[in-house]
């Protein structure tokens, strides 16, 4: 949505930086948010306890030791989980737009033609090619290439519905226009349409969506968020600990699966196995142990035989 419409909207806050600064930082501790916006990026820091974001149909879990970036025009709330201090750091959104790379609409010109004729042309071979039913190593890869154009479209127009349904999400709260008339500034065909998508995306309909939110945007819904203030000897200490007891979780978490890779190198002198935390691969002299949680690093593990 255009930045321009986007700064009309009742909820929508500006950032206010001292003179002469591209950005701010604080810590607050975090009851509730009600739905804003930004005209800048927000970067969001979890120092303590657990706290969720909704952004549009999405909702985020986060806690202690977890970044979270809030796009500029993006409509968003928090509500805390579990005595949550965050540390929010804010900046101009001119950070990342003022320069842009060049654009020659001439280029892109021409290479829309280039595709669409090479598309048209493909679209010949495999017509060509179907009566023949020729397995040969090119039509595979023609086939394999139409199936990955195809599958590319389909992304991209879901991705394109997805940003029509946000649009809409800031249309229903921040403005007086009527749920049609919602659905056509967003883009969509019909009234049927726009209502079905929707639907799909926040389970209700955008009438009861607009009804039951209405009144939880700010500034009609209080901010819950006191700022604390810390020295920067303090602030960095409360960074360190919070690593230290983060690295103290990994540590606890690894040496848990040690013990059961020494299990298995008992009941598996050579070879190969998994369980629910860890892969696990031992040959003569080697024993490989793989965590199998995303959020944990690789851990190799050389065994020296007595």
């Amino acid at each position: 949505m255009d930045a321009r419409v986007c700064e009309t909207m009742k909820f929508m806050q500006q950032f206010r930086f001292r003179e002469g600064r591209r950005g701010s930082v604080f810590i607050g501790q975090v009851v509730s948010m009600p739905i804003h916006m930004h005209d800048g990026m927000e970067l969001l820091y979890v120092l303590k306890g657990k706290v969720e974001i909704r952004i549009s149909f999405h909702r985020y879990q986060l806690k202690a030791g977890d970044f979270f970036l809030v796009n500029s025009y993006e409509a968003h709330s928090i509500k805390e989980r579990d005595a949550a201090e965050i540390l929010f750091l804010q900046l101009d959104q001119d950070l990342f737009t003022g320069k842009k790379f060049a654009y020659d609409p001439r280029c892109y010109g021409s290479c829309k033609e280039k595709a669409v004729k090479e598309m048209k042309e493909n679209m010949v071979k495999i017509y060509l090619l179907s009566g023949a039913k020729l397995q040969t190593q090119e039509t595979e890869e023609l086939m394999q290439n139409v199936a990955e154009l195809c599958d590319h479209f389909l992304q991209t127009r879901q991705k394109a519905e997805d940003a029509q349904i946000q649009q809409a999400e800031l249309l229903l709260l921040g403005t007086e226009l009527t749920v049609q008339q919602v659905g056509r500034e967003a883009g969509f065909p019909t009234h049927a349409y726009f209502v079905k998508s929707f639907k799909e995306c926040f389970k209700m309909a955008p009438s009861a969506f607009r009804q039951k939110y209405r009144d939880q945007i700010y500034p009609k819904k209080e901010r819950i968020c006191r700022k604390i203030i810390y020295s920067p000897d303090e602030l960095t200490e409360r960074v360190c600990m919070l690593e230290r007891e983060t690295q103290k979780r990994y540590l606890t978490g690894l040496g848990e699966a040690l013990e059961q890779a020494a299990f298995l190198c008992e009941l598996l002198p050579e070879g190969q196995v998994e369980n629910e935390r860890l892969w696990f691969h031992r040959t003569e002299n080697r024993t490989e142990v793989r965590l199998k949680d995303k959020t944990a690093a690789l851990l190799t593990e050389n065994v020296k035989e007595a």
